[in-house]
C-alpha cells in the first residue's frame, strides 16, 4: 500500500523514470535481461544501487531521494529482484474495460514476446469466448502469414478470425499497416467463404493519433493494457 501511493495510478510513468535515471547513472538498462544469466543481473542491480552516489551521474540516486526518501531503491531491491529470482509471478495484465486480470510469470515486463504469452494464455481477457487459433503447420503463438508474423491469430466464438497486433511503439501508421495487411492475407489465404475476418490492436497507450486514424476502421479495434507488479509477503518458519 506504501508504494501504491506513491505511484498512484501511473505505474507505467514510474516505471519509465526509474528505467531512465538508472541508465543515466549506470549505462544500464534496468528492464532488458538476459534469462540465462539471471542472478548476475540482479547482483548488478543490487550493487548499483548500493553504490548509487559513488558513480560520476548521481541522477538514480537524487531521484530516489526526493521520492519519498528511497522509494525507487526499495522497490528495486527488496521487490524487483526477487521477482526477477523467482521468475514466475507478479505480473498482471487489466483489460480496462472489463477489469478483467490475468496472471502469468515473465521475464521482463518490457517486452512484447511476454505480453503475447500471458495474452496467449488467457485470451478471453480480450474478450469472451477468444481462442488460440492453431493448425497443422503452426502451432506457435506467432502465427507466419505470407512471409510476414501475426502476433496473435485467434478465432472468436462465432468461429471467425481475430488478428490481435500488440503495438510497442512503431508509430500508429507502420500498426494499422500491419494489422490490415495480415487481416487481408488470411481473408485472402486462410477463412473459407462466410467466416470473417477483423483485427485489434493491443497498445499500452491508445493515442488521440491511432483512434483517429482508426474512425472509419470498422473492422479494427482498440485495446489499452496496463501491468502491475503484484507482491506476496512470505513468512519465514
Amino acid at each position: 500500500m506504501v508504494y501504491k501511493k506513491w505511484y498512484g495510478t501511473n505505474l507505467i510513468k514510474k516505471l519509465d523514470e526509474m528505467e531512465n535515471l538508472y541508465y543515466e547513472s549506470f549505462n544500464e538498462k534496468l528492464f532488458e535481461i538476459d534469462p540465462e544469466n539471471i542472478q548476475n543481473f540482479i547482483n548488478t542491480i543490487k550493487e548499483n544501487i548500493n553504490n548509487r552516489y559513488n558513480v560520476q551521474n548521481i541522477g538514480f540516486a537524487e531521484y530516489d531521494r526526493k521520492n519519498q526518501n528511497g522509494k525507487p531503491k526499495s522497490i528495486l531491491n527488496n521487490f524487483y529482484t526477487k521477482y526477477l529470482s523467482d521468475i514466475y509471478g507478479g505480473a498482471e495484465i487489466i483489460d480496462s474495460k472489463k477489469h478483467h486480470k490475468t496472471e502469468e510469470g515473465m521475464n521482463n515486463f518490457s517486452y512484447k514476446d511476454n505480453i503475447q504469452n500471458v495474452l496467449a494464455k488467457d485470451l478471453e481477457a480480450i474478450e469472451t469466448g477468444l481462442i488460440l487459433y492453431k493448425s497443422d503447420e503452426n502451432n506457435d503463438i506467432k502465427y507466419q502469414a505470407g512471409g510476414k508474423y501475426i502476433d496473435i491469430l485467434a478465432i472468436d466464438k462465432d468461429g471467425n478470425y481475430v488478428v490481435i497486433e500488440i503495438d510497442y511503439g512503431k508509430g500508429y501508421e507502420t500498426k494499422i499497416g500491419e494489422v490490415l495487411r495480415n487481416k487481408n492475407w488470411i481473408e485472402r489465404n486462410i477463412a473459407k467463404a462466410g467466416e470473417k475476418v477483423r483485427g485489434i490492436i493491443i497498445s499500452n497507450e491508445i493515442t488521440e493519433d491511432l483512434m483517429m486514424a482508426c474512425i472509419n476502421l470498422s473492422e479494427i479495434e482498440l485495446y489499452e493494457y496496463e501491468i502491475f507488479v503484484k507482491i506476496k509477503r512470505k513468512q519465514a518458519s
